[in-house]
This record gives structure tokens, C-alpha cells and sequence, in this order.
């Protein structure tokens, strides 16, 4: 053992006796006999259940906020479940344990930081080196890449929007369409983002209720588009989604326009359009290919869906699109 690292881990054993009654705190001294620089104290391991309050530490170091093991070798910390007396000393805190969790090898650290802790957001990035990740309902969530001399893997977040189109025929061969409220909109699907979480069927069926409302199942996936640089700079996935018309009570036969009822504030006119009328008025190239294939009998085209269960236990299905032969189809 290195001369005076016995008189730090006994300091270290005491601290924990005091502290393990409340915090359920157990730190175990680790000490390698590698020549390297990692001979001295890499660290403890900690296995702590306690979500707030310090780790204690040896007198004369800042103490270690308490953290959670994450995926991908990564640790999390709360900023609104910790302890600091004010932003010099949560400056302290924060990067004694940003130092511990890098030599711990570590990849990257995380830190959620509520909206009534943001005045720690700057004391985060200029005294610990964390960059704004995403933005969450109530939160802002900073990272920090610790590998020295691995390049930052930390992958960016919502670099694509997801966008659904509802297509919904009518038993006399009419679909759905619908006009915005904006000068040069064009007769369209009704649609719109997806939710997180949603599926594409229920966010189409979701959306041309909302728009126009008629209810919807999924059926097939028609077609989707890839297009770059939209909304906040981001990229955008579109679906077009073939769906059937839902009847029930006391909504009609669904053959006339008097049934719909257009989204106020959003959608200026919806109406029920002849096939060949569509394609006929359409001038834009996406729609027109999707007019050609369902005036040749969509079911020749589109994508079924399938539910397939995830091969890690923890994580809940998903759905699966793909081009089903005529006996797959039965």
C-alpha cells in the first residue's frame, strides 16, 4: 500500500460508519498494485440507495453527490436532490465528482437540472464542463463526455421529426382530403407529428379525427418520405398511412360531407374527393404517386404491420412494416 493511503481509508471507513444509518452509504476502499497512476485511489465503489443528500468525504475534500448507475457505462445525477449550500459550493460538489467518476472510467456523466434549480446551469458548464443535451417538460438535461481521448459518442437528440398522413377511402371509391387554413394550401390527407410514443396507425387514426372528424383503423403503409433541414433545423420522417373508415352510431353511411366536421382553428374545408379528381388537381409529386397506387389498388402496395416482441425483456414490443406476399397477406 502507497505511504499514507492507509490513514485516507481509514478516514474514509470512519466517515462511512457515521453516515451509513441514514444514507445507506458503504464505501469500499480499492487499491491496485499496478505501477500506473492508477496505484493511488482510483476511487471507491459506491452502492448507496439513498437518491439525496452528499456522499461523505475525507476532511478537507468537497464531498461526492450521490449518482445512479445508467446505461452504456454512464451516471446520472439530480441537481434538485442533492445538497449545496450555494452555487460556489455546488461548483465544489459537482466537478469533485465529475474527477471521481472519470477515474472510475466512466463515459459520461448526465445531470438533470429542474427549472427551479436553473441557476445551476451555467455553474454546470463553465465549472464542469457540461454542454446542454435536451430539454424535458420540467427539466433541462446537461452531459458530460469524460473518455480523454475518445471521441464524445453521446449520440444528439430529436434529430428527426415523425410526421403521419391519413388516407381514408370511402365505399365509393372517394378519399378524404382536406384544406389548411394558409394561403397556398393544398387539397391534402389529413395529418400531422406523431406523439412520443405513438404509433404510426394510431397517430394517423388520431389525426384524421381530429382534423376532420372521422374515425379510422390502420390498414397498410403507403409510402414515407425522408426530407432534411425542416422544422428547428431538424429532419423529417413521413408516413402516409392507408386507413379504413370506422362507422358507429349515429355517424352516418359516411357518403356525404354533411358528417364531417373540419378542425376549427385549423383546417378550413374537408371534404370527400372523387379518386380521379385528387390526381387530376394534384401538383404535388408526392401526393400524385400515392394517387397513382391507390387508383391501382393499394393492397399491390403498401406495407403490412406486424407486432414483434423485443429480444430484451425490459423492453415493450414494436411494430414491424413489410411487403407481405399473397399467402403471408392470408
Amino acid at each position: 500500500m502507497r505511504p499514507g493511503l492507509r490513514p485516507l481509508l481509514l478516514a474514509a471507513n470512519a466517515a462511512t460508519q457515521r453516515w451509513a444509518p441514514r444514507t445507506h452509504v458503504c464505501l469500499t476502499p480499492r487499491v491496485y498494485a499496478s505501477p500506473t497512476a492508477r496505484q493511488t485511489t482510483r476511487g471507491w465503489t459506491r452502492l448507496f440507495s439513498a437518491v439525496s443528500g452528499s456522499l461523505p468525504s475525507v476532511e478537507g475534500l468537497p464531498d461526492l453527490f450521490p449518482y445512479k448507475e445508467g446505461q452504456y457505462n454512464s451516471a446520472s445525477i439530480n441537481a434538485g436532490k442533492v445538497r449545496a449550500q450555494d452555487t460556489a459550493d455546488f461548483a465544489a460538489k459537482l466537478s469533485a465528482t465529475v474527477a471521481h467518476l472519470q477515474r472510475e472510467e466512466k463515459s459520461a456523466v448526465w445531470l438533470k437540472v429542474p427549472m427551479d434549480y436553473a441557476h445551476y446551469l451555467p455553474v454546470a458548464a463553465r465549472a464542469a464542463g457540461f454542454r446542454p443535451h435536451h430539454a424535458l417538460p420540467d427539466a433541462v438535461l446537461m452531459v458530460r463526455w469524460l473518455l480523454d481521448g475518445v471521441p464524445d459518442k453521446v449520440p444528439p437528440f430529436a434529430t428527426h421529426h415523425v410526421g403521419v398522413a391519413g388516407c381514408v377511402l370511402d365505399a365509393r371509391g372517394r378519399v378524404l382530403v382536406v384544406k389548411e387554413r394558409h394561403p397556398r394550401a393544398l387539397w391534402k390527407f389529413p395529418g400531422g407529428l406523431a406523439e412520443a410514443g405513438e404509433d404510426l396507425g394510431a397517430a394517423a387514426a388520431r389525426e384524421v379525427e381530429e382534423e376532420t372528424g372521422v374515425r379510422s383503423a390502420f390498414a397498410g403503409l403507403l409510402a414515407f418520405r425522408q426530407q432534411h433541414a425542416m422544422q428547428f433545423g431538424n429532419s423529417d420522417l413521413y408516413f402516409i398511412c392507408r386507413m379504413t373508415r370506422r362507422t358507429g352510431e349515429g355517424e352516418g353511411d359516411g357518403e356525404g360531407e354533411q358528417e364531417l366536421r373540419p378542425c376549427a382553428h385549423e383546417i378550413a374545408e374537408a371534404r370527400w374527393m372523387p379518386l380521379e379528381e385528387f390526381a387530376a388537381q394534384n401538383t404535388h409529386p408526392m401526393m400524385g404517386v400515392v394517387a397513382k397506387m391507390l387508383m391501382e389498388g393499394p393492397q399491390n402496395h403498401e406495407l403490412k404491420e406486424e407486432t414483434q416482441e423485443s429480444i430484451f425483456g425490459s423492453r415493450p414490443p414494436y411494430k414491424m412494416y413489410y411487403h407481405a406476399s399473397d399467402a403471408q397477406a392470408q
